[in-house]
């Protein structure tokens, strides 16, 4: 049994450089990217948000609550946009994997 037949490290970088087999997935990241994208817009403008209320004064500090929530709205957009790509990119090296595992049985 050779060095490279297993799925070493070695292999692993073969299968994220190859370009045998396509990106199935590649809409659903672009979507998770704008999840993701928008997440952060709403989490600094939250944040910006909550410093100019809280430099005015009176019934501006009303507004407080909600510009706390909308920043944590935002991360809960991001967190979902992350994870989303996790799984995603997960199920597509697991296929690439799969083929590769494939194509090499075929050498035996």
């Amino acid at each position: 049994m050779d060095k490279d037949s297993g799925m070493g490290i070695s292999s692993i970088e073969k299968l994220t450089s190859s370009s045998e087999v396509s990106n199935s997935y590649a809409a659903s990241i672009g979507v998770a990217n704008l999840v993701s994208f928008i997440g952060w817009i709403a989490v600094m403008g939250g944040i910006s948000l909550t410093f100019v209320l809280v430099k005015e004064s009176g019934m501006a500090l009303m507004g407080i609550p909600s510009a706390v929530t909308v920043a944590l709205v935002g991360l809960i957009l991001v967190i979902s946009g992350q994870a989303s790509r996790a799984v995603f990119d997960n199920a597509n090296y697991s296929k690439h994997m799969l083929h590769e595992m494939r194509k090499n049985k075929g050498k035996e």
